[in-house]
Parts: structure tokens; C-alpha cells; sequence
């Protein structure tokens, strides 16, 4: 007869069910750690985007940023446009009514440099790097510099020792002695007169409230340009005219048409103009931005000074110049807005901007908006869905 181990058996099931009981609770406590060790997801920043009342071009730059941050899977809140002045939109923004507007670079620029002389607007003393750089670019930094200074000291007796600035240094030239001294300094200063995006960004950053950031929106600009007529250019087919200083050159038989602002302006106008490019036109006659297409037809001049976003140039097939000798500084398109959505998918959905928007694109996009009368939304939308 088989004999049977009662005791051993029990023991085995006792074990099995205490060993079914551990593995339930480390199953249990797998579960937990498990869930605990998920993360959690982030929900994308909400951005408030709003434009000025009244301009064209605000409005349809704030419904393209619109459109690419939401075709970037930023939730978007469209802001009705703003009827304020820079000050006060500046301000509002600090304040928290919404998040983003389009600005321009140079006009902002000139806007806080103003601000801090007239004591509107403080500017750190140890801004030294952009103060919130966007997430996705290295910050601009304001570089140690090291500055030779030169000391002269001329010699008036033949022969004679002469000792300059380092007085370890000792000649015996007739000829004038100059020694470098070298020192190094750390600039702080805010620059004043910049004019690359790069450096008016830098300056802007460096002035304004940390709650704020200028970031860079697209290589379009608004500035005055100068754009010949298409009969212009077929009668001067023979010479090479890209430039304004292939137009300086061939200015004895050309007249220019300008805006009366324009001619009378010391600062960016004709003025300005002749000093960079020393043009001596058969006639320079006044000429507003209403009027151009009728000067065209009449023959009134042959090239004209224009706003770079005047649809004018499409529709008259201007054949603008390039500015060669940098007469004027960058006014590019920036983003003006709150570093509570200076995040990264913020960031990127801007950068696909970068050299897709640009000045002719705005033209060409402004003059569908004024002239055909197509929708802001639709023209901002149809441009961004196709990036």
C-alpha cells in the first residue's frame, strides 16, 4: 500500500497560497510603481494672439502666426485687433491682455531706445545676454572685447630718446614712436544704433522687461525702397540695372519720383541717399504713394521711391533695387510677445517662417487682401497650410 505524506502536502499548499498571495502584491505594487513612473501629459500653451485695428498688415501677420501655431498644435486664442498706439498695446501686453503681436524691429528699436531716454523704460545694468532667449536657439551674448589703444608721442629733436606710454619702451628715432597698450573691457551697454535683425533684436531684449521677449518673426521688411518702372527697365535692357548703385550710375538721364516726407527727410531719405550713392538725377519731382501708377502712365518719372509693402509694386510690375551699400538698417518682422509662451512648439512654429515670408510673398499677399478684396483669414491661412 502507497503511503501518503499528509503533512508535506498541506505544507505545499500552504506555500502555494502564500506564495499566490506575494506575487498578487508585488503585482500590486508593479501596478503602483507603474503608474506612478508614468508622466503625466503637458497640455501645449495657449497663445492670445491680436493685431492693430485698422492695418492691413498687422492683421494679416498676426492671422498667419495664427494659423502656423495651430498647424503646429498650439492652442490659439484670435484676439480682435487692438485700436492703440505702440505705448499702449506695450503696455497691455505687459499686462497680460493677450500674448503675441507683430512688430517691426527697427520701428520697436526706436520705440524702447525712446522709452529709456525719456525715462519710460529702464535698461538693466547687467543685461548682458538676451534675457529670455528662445528654447530653441543659443542666446545672443554681448562678447568681451579687447580695445587697442594707441599712444603717440612725437619726436621733435633728431636723435633724441623718446619714451612713449609703456615706459619699459625706449627710441632713439627721429620718426614718430606709437606704442599699443592693450586692455580688455566688458561692453553692458545696450547699442544704439544697430542694424542687422540680429543686433536690434539683442538690443531690444536687453531693454525691455524680462516678461517680455522680441523674437524673430520672417525675413520680410517695411522700408522705403526705390523700384523702376517696367517701360524703365526694357528702355535701359542694355546696362545692368539690379542695384541702387547701378541706378547712381546711369541717374544723369532718369528721374525719381518720391514722396515730399521722403525728399525733405535727413535721416532716411534723400539725403541719405546721396551721401551713400552720390546720384545726380535728371529730375527728382514729388511724387506721393496714392499717385504712382498714374505718374507710370504719364511718364512723370522712371524710378520711385515706395513702401516695400505698397501693392502698388506688384500691380505695376516695379523692378525694385538692391540697397548694396546698406543705406538703411533692417526693419524686419518680429514677434513681439510674453515669455509665459516662450516654449519650444511656440518657437518652432516661428521658425518655419524663416525664409518663407518674405517682403515679395507680403506684397504679393497685400495686394490680394486691398486689391481683389479677398478675407484676411483666408489669404494668412491658404499661405500657412502650404509651408
Amino acid at each position: 500500500m502507497k503511503r501518503t505524506n499528509h503533512s508535506a502536502r498541506h505544507t505545499t499548499r500552504a506555500l502555494g497560497a502564500a506564495g499566490l498571495a506575494i506575487l498578487a502584491l508585488a503585482g500590486v505594487a508593479c501596478s503602483k510603481k507603474t503608474e506612478d513612473t508614468t508622466p503625466v501629459p503637458q497640455l501645449m500653451p495657449r497663445v492670445a494672439i491680436t493685431s492693430v485695428k485698422g492695418d492691413t498688415q498687422s492683421q494679416l501677420m498676426a492671422a498667419i502666426y495664427a494659423r502656423v501655431l495651430e498647424n503646429k498644435g498650439v492652442r490659439v486664442t484670435r484676439k480682435d485687433p487692438v485700436d492703440m498706439d505702440r505705448a499702449e498695446y506695450f503696455q497691455a501686453l505687459q499686462d497680460g491682455q493677450f500674448d503675441m503681436i507683430p512688430e517691426f524691429s527697427r520701428d520697436l528699436l526706436k520705440f524702447v531706445l525712446d522709452a529709456v531716454e525719456s525715462g519710460t523704460t529702464t535698461v538693466p545694468t547687467t543685461a548682458t545676454t538676451d534675457p529670455a532667449p528662445a528654447t530653441t536657439r543659443a542666446p545672443i551674448l554681448m562678447p568681451t572685447t579687447t580695445i587697442a589703444t594707441e599712444t603717440t608721442v612725437p619726436t621733435t629733436d633728431t636723435g633724441s630718446a623718446t619714451t612713449t606710454a609703456d615706459s619699459s619702451t625706449t627710441t632713439t628715432s627721429s620718426e614718430t614712436t606709437t606704442t599699443t597698450v592693450e586692455s580688455t573691457t566688458t561692453s553692458t551697454l545696450v547699442p544704439t544704433n544697430e542694424r542687422s535683425v540680429t543686433a536690434q533684436l539683442f538690443a531690444i531684449n536687453g531693454t525691455i522687461p524680462t516678461t517680455l521677449i522680441a523674437y524673430e518673426g520672417s525675413p520680410a521688411e517695411r522700408r522705403d525702397v526705390i523700384g523702376c518702372s517696367a517701360a524703365t527697365m526694357k528702355t535701359l535692357s542694355l546696362y545692368q540695372l539690379f542695384s541702387l548703385t547701378d541706378l547712381a550710375s546711369l541717374a544723369p538721364q532718369l528721374r525719381l519720383g518720391a514722396p515730399a516726407a521722403w525728399i525733405a527727410d535727413d535721416e532716411a531719405g534723400l539725403a541719405v541717399f546721396e551721401q551713400y550713392y552720390a546720384p545726380e538725377f535728371a529730375d527728382v519731382v514729388t511724387v506721393e504713394a496714392a499717385d504712382i501708377a498714374t505718374a507710370i502712365a504719364d511718364g512723370t518719372a522712371d524710378c520711385f521711391v515706395v513702401d516695400s509693402f505698397d501693392p502698388v509694386i506688384t500691380e505695376q510690375q516695379l523692378s525694385l533695387l538692391f540697397d548694396d551699400q546698406y543705406m538703411l538698417p533692417n526693419n524686419s518682422l518680429i514677434v513681439l510677445m510674453s515669455s509665459t509662451v516662450n516654449a519650444p512648439e511656440v518657437t518652432d512654429a516661428l521658425n518655419s517662417l524663416i525664409g518663407m515670408l518674405t517682403t515679395e510673398k507680403l506684397n504679393q499677399m497685400l495686394r490680394e487682401i486691398e486689391v481683389n478684396g479677398t478675407d484676411v483669414a483666408v489669404v494668412a491661412n491658404a499661405f500657412a497650410d502650404n509651408l
